[in-house]
């Protein structure tokens, strides 16, 4: 029972800390050999002569089945740290292998943007060159949540930010998806302070949020309007977006922001499930709570995070 839970609290809870483990080995040797002493120490009163040997030889197997018995999360939670370790080195080969050839695409771009300024360039090849920066755009995004989420450990000191305009940031964002919302002709709705509120904050964290949010929002609206809102409550900034997309089933709900998670609509449309994951980390890390609602399949969704003023 006991490798059984220290086993199921790694997988759960992702814990790798050996000294967790350490503590709980001596703890379990200490209790149940005590246990195991107390009871011998009975039956040896009991029995005398040729049983007290039996009785010797008892005690000897109990003591080391509870030494493997303890030794066993201990040695398990090591291969699982080292596996870890090398998972993420292979990461960071296969992300570096990625990025590589954006760094030439976006390398050609850029000399085919300049060269550009010394002729004339027809508005079909403007069009080329603007798709595939978006499109290596939309890599270079991926490949850095996919980094970003395996890189990320299972808790973050409370990042020492700088006073930032929520609002700004927000529009930011939302300036930069304003093409793809136009292209899915989705009517956008933007609620947002002309000035304030002002947060601490990491301002590139913060606006990875947003971006997850409603690139998602985005992907997951065929028809219809996406709202983002921000606002003052409660000594805390409130950001909120909502989708008349396709909703979330109940049965998901609890799920959305774990660690590669897809569900039916994700898969379908090729979700990573990264995304939402990364947007926790960061929320939380700066001392504020993120959340999803849906009222089911079709129906939307709205996802909204708070963070401390």
């Amino acid at each position: 029972m006991y490798v059984a839970l220290i086993s199921y609290a790694i997988v759960k809870h992702r814990l790798m800390d050996i000294r967790i483990y350490i503590r709980r080995a001596a703890l379990s040797v200490g209790i149940y050999g005590l246990l195991i002493l107390v009871g011998g120490g009975v039956v040896y009163t009991v029995h005398t002569g040729s049983s007290r040997q039996m009785n010797w030889m008892v005690l000897f197997e109990g003591l080391t089945l509870v030494v493997i018995l303890s030794i066993g999360p201990f040695l398990y939670a090591y291969f699982v740290k080292r596996s870890s370790y090398f998972h993420e080195h292979e990461m960071a080969g296969l992300t570096h292998d990625l990025k590589s050839p954006l760094g030439s695409i976006n390398g050609a771009l850029d000399q085919l943007a300049d060269l550009r300024e010394g002729r004339a360039v027809r508005g079909k090849d403007v069009e080329y060159i603007h798709m595939i920066r978006r499109n290596a755009s939309r890599i270079e995004e991926a490949v850095n949540n996919l980094l970003t989420a395996f890189k990320i450990p299972t808790k973050i000191d409370a990042f020492d930010g700088k006073p930032h305009d929520i609002g700004e940031v927000v529009r930011f964002v939302v300036d930069g998806f304003r093409e793809s919302i136009d292209a899915k002709g989705l009517k956008m709705e933007l609620s947002v302070p002309l000035v304030g509120p002002v947060i601490h904050c990491d301002e590139i964290k913060i606006r990875q949020v947003v971006s997850n949010l409603l690139s998602n929002a985005i992907k997951y609206t065929r028809i219809g309007s996406i709202h983002v809102d921000v606002e003052e409550k409660d000594s805390v900034v409130l950001v909120t977006i909502r989708d008349t997309g396709e909703g979330i089933p109940d049965n998901e709900l609890s799920r959305v922001f774990d660690r590669l998670f897809q569900g039916e609509t994700s898969q379908k449309l090729k979700g990573s499930g990264l995304g939402l994951t990364i947007a926790r980390t960061w929320i939380e890390a700066h001392g504020g709570e993120i959340h999803v609602e849906s009222d089911g399949i079709g129906k939307g969704c709205r996802f909204w995070f708070t963070i401390p003023i």
